[in-house]
């Protein structure tokens, strides 16, 4: 009651633009629903999200809630405290939530097909800057996901040591590392098969 009472009297003291409900309004303000707030509040023909049935207090499914077009403007700007309902005026200018305000006026009367009409002819997420991914246009032929993040590519890593162990008469095991060949340089010469002298050390390779 406390909550409801002060966004109430906060609103009060709002006048909405004498053309809110003009068409262009409406469309502008449905592409920012579509991308801002439908993962809580929901669209027509549109089942409960994982967000909207875990947030507390629950937020309202504004596809089939009329809210008063002042009030929609004061919470959206402003936030909810203590709630999921962020402030978006830190990143949105009046006149774009007052688009907003303008599209909940219109979504309870909107059948699942006409939203997705009204989002489509849209300009999708755009506020006028600070919006998570700016849109864009592409040559014919662009892949659907090239937003995707391409998987990193490896760096080709240095050849990796080789290890030459020298087994001494008394037991003990010394190694030592062969430095790896560069691809430019040919590889080292078969060793001789002929015996060499007794140097007194047991070699395993």
């Amino acid at each position: 009651m406390l909550r409801e009472r002060s966004i109430e009297t906060r609103a009060a003291e709002l006048e909405p633009p004498p053309d809110l409900l003009d068409a262009a309004r409406i469309r502008q303000g449905a592409g920012n629903y579509n991308a801002m707030c439908m993962g809580c509040h929901l669209a027509p023909g549109m089942a409960g999200t994982e967000l909207s049935k875990g947030l507390y207090p629950a937020p309202p499914n504004l596809a089939i809630e009329i809210v008063d077009a002042a009030e929609a403007f004061w919470v959206i700007k402003h936030g909810i405290k203590a709630s999921g309902m962020p402030a978006w005026g830190k990143s949105m200018d009046d006149e774009y939530i007052w688009n907003m305000a303008a599209f909940l006026q219109r979504l309870p009367q909107l059948s699942a097909e006409q939203y997705d009409a009204m989002v489509a002819s849209s300009a999708g997420h755009d506020h006028g800057g600070g919006e998570t991914i700016q849109p864009h246009g592409h040559d014919d032929g662009t892949p659907a996901d090239h937003h995707k993040a391409a998987a990193p590519v490896a760096p080709i890593s240095a050849a990796v040591a080789e290890t030459v162990e020298h087994v001494h008469a008394d037991g003990t095991v010394e190694s030592h590392p062969v430095e790896p060949q560069s691809p430019a340089t040919p590889a080292p010469a078969k060793p001789d098969a002929t015996p060499k002298a007794d140097d007194g050390h047991q070699h395993q390779h």
